[in-house]
This record gives structure tokens, C-alpha cells and sequence, in this order.
């Protein structure tokens, strides 16, 4: 039996866990959870939206409910969340092709995007810098790269997916670096959010979250795509996994292809934002973008 919570259908997690073929161990006390068989887990908390699947940090878009000493989650999140990336082959395979990719590097021009007063150095000239060594490594591996730019000029946000749409490109990634108090540093990949729920970094749902846009049309994939690289790039650069989220943003909003954006790491981070002068860890960022884009590759062909 579901409940509704504020708006939100919910099923049992049990239910849930039988649905993607798992088993549910609930803590005595509602508090904790883990769904699991020998080669797939999902960690839970109650009241929580963090999540970790398979070893990688994942937002739900609601969280973890607890009623008479069952916990719950929203059917949003069976349907957006577990059955994507629990059971990829139900709807990734032979739907997505990946030949073209198109790369925005964040900001330009006028727009410096976040800075390291003490370092002297800015966003946009290391997203740039990373793009044009990510188109390197992709063509190396046989992708049609085009990039959003490739000088430091600045490009409207509303024109970015623009051009992906246009060359009807099969993949669209954004690069961008994060900022916050200096000892803050990881990874955070988004995707767009589902039609329905709020964003990762408010708990309020608005109206305008319940309007569908071109990206909710490649929800799964998304999420997908930005799950795997999420796990490559923070595994790769050995770098905390601060979790695949989900944002509104306007660079990912009107996509008629799978997109994400990826903050590959803190500027302002006293320990990343040091490594990010350094050409040698730049092209290791690009490197470990690419791996991404070959484990999402992979997945489309059905491999492991």
C-alpha cells in the first residue's frame, strides 16, 4: 500500500526493491537501508535524499520517507532514479547512438566564472583549456568533437545547446569547476531534473518545476550518463565523490540529446585548486572526462 506525501506518491521500499530484482534489509529502528543482490547495492537513509548506488553517491529527488516502522520512496525516483541505473539494458540499449559529441567549456569572455584570488587564476581558462584537451583525447578515440568555443569569447548560455541541437549531436557535455570555502574539493556531475521534482539544492518544489522541457524527453539517459561519470572522473582523479545531482540549468534545458555538466573539481579548493595549475593535472582531468564518456559508450553497446 503507497502513501501521498506532500503531493508525492510513495511505495513501500520493499515493493521497490522487488521491482529491480533486489532484496531490502531495513535497520531495526526505520533509520537506515540497503538494497542488495551479489552484484548490485543501494544504500538509504531515512528523511535523506543522498543516496549511494552501486558505490557511487546519487540525490533522489525526494527522500526516504519512514510510516508505522516502513520506509518508502517516491515512485518518482523508482521510475528516474533505481530502474536506470539498476536495470540500464530496460531502456538505454539500441535507443542512443554516440558518434558526435559536442563540449561547452563553461563561461568566457566577460565571464570568468569562479576565481582563486590567492592562486590569481580563473574558471574560464582552465574549462577551455580542459575542453580543447578532452576534443583531443575524443577524437583520438574516433569522436566527431565540436566545441561551444574555442577562444576566450563568451557564448549566451540559451546558445550552447543551441549548437548541439543544430548538428544534431549525440551528446552534449559541459565543463565547469566549483567554488567554496577552501577546504571544500570533489566531483559533482548534473543532470537536468525530472519534470516533477525540485532541483538538488532546494527541497521546495515550485511550479515551474512541474513544466516539461526538451531535456526531461532523455531523463534516463541523462541521469545514466551523468552516474557514470560521476563514477569515473572521481574514481579517476581520486577525488571525493560529492554525488550525481540534478539542476535546471539552461545550458542542459533545451537539449534534444543526452547532457550533463560536470564540476571537475573545486578552483577554490586549497588542494584541487593548486592541481588545476598544473597542465599535467589538467590533461588528467580531460583524460578522466573521456573515460566517462567510454563507460556511458559502453553501456549503450551493452557492455560491462
Amino acid at each position: 500500500m503507497g502513501l501521498t506525501i506532500s503531493g508525492q506518491e510513495y511505495i513501500p521500499l520493499r515493493t521497490a526493491a522487488s521491482r529491480v530484482g533486489l532484496r531490502a534489509w531495513v535497520s531495526p529502528d526505520a533509520k537506515n537501508a540497503a538494497l542488495a543482490d551479489t552484484a548490485r547495492s543501494v544504500k538509504l537513509e531515512v528523511n535523506q535524499r543522498a543516496s549511494t548506488i552501486n558505490g557511487t553517491r546519487v540525490w533522489l529527488n525526494f527522500p526516504i520517507s519512514e510510516d508505522n516502522n516502513q520506509l518508502y520512496i517516491s515512485k518518482l525516483d523508482v521510475e528516474r532514479t533505481l530502474i536506470p541505473l539498476l536495470q540500464p539494458s530496460s531502456f538505454i540499449l539500441g535507443r542512443y547512438r554516440l558518434r558526435h559529441i559536442v563540449i561547452d567549456p563553461g563561461h568566457g569572455g566577460h565571464d570568468t566564472g569562479a576565481r582563486n584570488t590567492r592562486l590569481r587564476t580563473n574558471e574560464k581558462i582552465f574549462t577551455l583549456d580542459v575542453a580543447l584537451r578532452l576534443k583531443q583525447r575524443l577524437e583520438a578515440l574516433g569522436y566527431r568533437v565540436t566545441l561551444t568555443r574555442e577562444d576566450d569569447h563568451y557564448v549566451e548560455l540559451k546558445d550552447r545547446p543551441r549548437v548541439a541541437n543544430a548538428l544534431r549531436a549525440d551528446l552534449f557535455i559541459s565543463v565547469h569547476f566549483n567554488s567554496a570555502e577552501p577546504g571544500i574539493s570533489g566531483i559533482e556531475t548534473y543532470s537536468y531534473t525530472p519534470q516533477g521534482a525540485p532541483s538538488s539544492s532546494r527541497d521546495e518544489l515550485m511550479e515551474a518545476d512541474k513544466t516539461f522541457q526538451p531535456a526531461n524527453a532523455n531523463d534516463m539517459a541523462n541521469l545514466w550518463l551523468a552516474y557514470e561519470m560521476q563514477k569515473t572522473v572521481s574514481a579517476d582523479l581520486r577525488s571525493p565523490d560529492r554525488a550525481a545531482r540534478h539542476a535546471r540549468f539552461v545550458v542542459l534545458e533545451n537539449l534534444h540529446c543526452p547532457g550533463i555538466l560536470v564540476e571537475a573539481g573545486y578552483i577554490t579548493s586549497t588542494s584541487e585548486g593548486s592541481r588545476l595549475t598544473s597542465t599535467l593535472y589538467r590533461q588528467q582531468v580531460a583524460n578522466a572526462i573521456a573515460d566517462g564518456v567510454r563507460a556511458y559508450h559502453r553501456k549503450l553497446l551493452g557492455m560491462k
